[in-house]
Parts: structure tokens; sequence; C-alpha cells
């Protein structure tokens, strides 16, 4: 596994993704990390930035990507390494159709 190739990390939002994005980066990996929502993009570099080397964050970037939709895995799978998949829907409160949350998490895992 090439150390240029970026690791493709997923829900990078997210508590674990966080420290896994972190760990990466620590490890001279290049990461793209995906987003649902990529306002949320500037939350994972404020967590993460802070505790890296300098010029470790060139190699952290972002992507776009829906667990319910196809659009998007291809192209963020493109010449990555490896893919670490965390995303998952979790809502605070017990969601009106949980269907929905096991749709969601089954599609994304399928689809990465």
């Amino acid at each position: 596994m090439s150390q240029d190739s970026p690791v493709l990390v997923t829900g990078a939002s997210g508590f674990l993704a966080k420290h896994i994005v972190l760990a990466l980066l620590r490890g001279g990996r290049a990461v793209r990390a995906s987003l649902r929502d990529p306002a949320r993009a500037a939350e994972v570099r404020q967590a993460v930035l802070p505790h890296l080397p300098a010029g470790a964050e060139r190699g952290l970037s972002f992507v776009t990507l829906d667990l319910t939709r196809n659009e998007g895995w291809r192209e963020a799978m493109a010449g990555a390494a490896a893919l670490i998949h965390t995303a998952s829907p979790f809502p605070i409160a017990r969601p009106k159709d949980t269907e929905a949350v096991t749709r969601a998490a089954v599609g994304g895992t399928r689809r990465a």
C-alpha cells in the first residue's frame, strides 16, 4: 500500500473516524475523508489539526458521500489504497422509521 495513495475514511465527522483520521495522518498517510455534509469539514479539521506535526494537514482532503445514494462512491475510491468504513446513521432520538436507518446503514456498507 503506497504511502501516497489516500485511505478513504467514511463518516469522518464521527468520534471514531476522527481518531482514525488523526492516527493515519500521524503515520504519514494521506486521508480522503468522506462527509455527508461538506460544512462539517471545519469540525474535522478543528478536532484533528492541533494534534498533528506541521505540514501533516496537507495529506487531508474531503469528499461528499451519502450512504443512501450511488453517486460519488466510484470517484471517492479512485486511487485509494484502502477503505475504512465508519459511516452509519446514529440518531439521538428513536426515529419514526427505524427501517430507514437500517436501509441507510446497510446501503452504505454495500456501496463502500
